[in-house]
Parts: C-alpha cells; structure tokens; sequence
C-alpha cells in the first residue's frame, strides 16, 4: 500500500476527522472511499471549442501551425535580441 501527503486546512482536517469518527472509521478509510467513489464516477468529458467563450477563441492566432516554422532558429533569434549575443 502507498502513502499519499495531503496539504489541507487545520479547520478542514478537525471537520474531516469528525465525519470519520460519527461513521467510526479512520481517516485514512474515509479518504479511501471518497476517492473510489469519485474515481467511480468521474468521467472526463473533452472541451470542444464551441464551448470556450468567444474572448478566449479570439486568443487562437492561426487554425493550422505555418509549415516552414522554425521554432529552434526564432528562440534563437529571440536570444541573440534579447542579449545582443
């Protein structure tokens, strides 16, 4: 079994620890099943572009990557700029 390190709440934690103790499980029992239950449930559903508002379709600059590109040469380029090297 593996150990997981959590950073949460003091307040969060004194709550958690007394819905454990009124279902007389540990901490670690209750985590156990909240993650089943969620992993069990969970689906991921992916975003079509539809869905983004249209400020954030404004940000796509161009709909298919230019062919002749280089990205290497412009950071390059970029660098030399940037620190007169």
């Amino acid at each position: 079994m593996a150990k997981l390190i959590l950073d949460i709440e003091p307040d969060l934690i004194d709550k958690i620890r007394d819905v454990a103790e009124k279902r007389n499980i540990s901490l670690s029992e209750l985590a156990k099943k909240l993650f089943i239950k969620e992993t069990e449930t969970s689906t991921y559903v992916p975003v079509k572009r539809e869905d983004f508002p249209d400020w954030i379709k404004k940000l796509t600059f161009a709909k298919e990557p230019t062919p002749d590109f280089d990205a290497k040469k412009e950071y390059g380029d970029h660098i030399m700029r940037k620190y007169g090297l």
